[in-house]
């Protein structure tokens, strides 16, 4: 693996890359989520073909890529379109297989969906359709009790708190599935760099509507992504973010679906089950 970076509107996104064996070959693009980085995706990456390009950006704010100007630019429909243009500038016209986690998967659903020549197919790995999301939100008290920990993240003190702490929400999170402590403090020190727990966290703080409490009324807008490409639906079921309805009535979203569960893997399969994940994003890899 190298690292990378490129210019996208004026500011230097850093990548991960691994060349494939031969030239002319697929790309295959993978976004983490919160609170990883680019590197989180490196067992998985091992384990892919390499006839393929395999490429981790660290995404805008994150690790090694210089936080933005604005919060306005963390908006899901500005950090599309600026995912865009990278996928565009690395990939050129070779075809592409976008993999999207947490975060990763929030860019990744309108991504391929208003992006249909760019993206070849998608794999979605625990990152509810931003429709099924806003439906559960509205309909379901599990979904809602699941998304309090955004009032968290969004708080006006989040940054001084998670600072002062060490970090402890966030290494409580990855050690509560996934305990691996050397990963941990490479993470601690990418999120020691200047900026990037506010950035980061400006992700929350620029969702489209605000999470509701839990016996509030509400109706929300659901937003119409419809995605024509091939797509996979990677699920671990012991997911503590999202309550398991958000995979299903997706077919008139994604005519096009398969859709996988893992009985025994949490929000980090990626980290926790790495050869399943592996095995299954390399048969989409064309």
């Amino acid at each position: 693996m190298e690292r990378n970076e490129c210019m996208i509107d004026g500011k230097p996104l850093s990548y991960l890359i691994r060349q494939a064996s031969e030239p002319g070959g697929p790309v295959c693009v993978l976004l983490h989520g919160f609170p990883e980085a680019g590197f989180a995706w490196e067992q998985v990456i091992a384990l892919l073909p390499e006839t393929a390009t395999i490429i981790a950006p660290d995404l805008p704010g994150y690790a090694n890529s210089e936080p933005l100007d604005n919060d306005s630019d963390y908006a899901v429909p500005a950090l599309v379109a600026r995912m865009s243009q990278f996928i565009e500038k690395v990939a050129g016209d070779r075809p592409v297989t976008l993999v999207g986690h947490d975060w990763g998967g929030v860019i990744a659903w309108p991504l391929a969906a208003f992006n249909p020549k760019l993206i070849n197919r998608l794999v979605i790995l625990n990152a509810a359709h931003p429709g099924a999301f806003s439906r559960e939100l509205q309909n379901n008290v599990e979904q809602r009790e699941k998304s309090a920990y955004i009032h968290t993240l969004t708080a006006p003190d989040a940054a001084k708190k998670l600072i002062d702490s060490d970090y402890a929400l966030l290494t409580h999170m990855l050690r509560s599935r996934a305990p691996d402590e050397e990963y941990i403090e490479k993470l601690k020190q990418s999120w020691s760099l200047p900026g990037r727990i506010n950035a980061m966290l400006a992700y929350y703080r620029m969702l489209p509507q605000a999470i509701p409490d839990k016996d509030e009324s509400v109706t929300l807008h659901i937003p119409d992504i419809r995605i024509s490409q091939p797509t996979r639906l990677l699920w671990g079921k012991k997911d503590t973010a999202f309550c398991l309805q958000v995979t299903e009535a997706l077919s008139a979203w994604v005519p096009d679906l398969t859709l996988e569960y893992h009985d025994d893997a949490s929000h980090w399969l990626h980290r926790e089950y790495p050869e399943w994940v592996a095995v299954r994003i390399s048969e989409e890899i064309k």
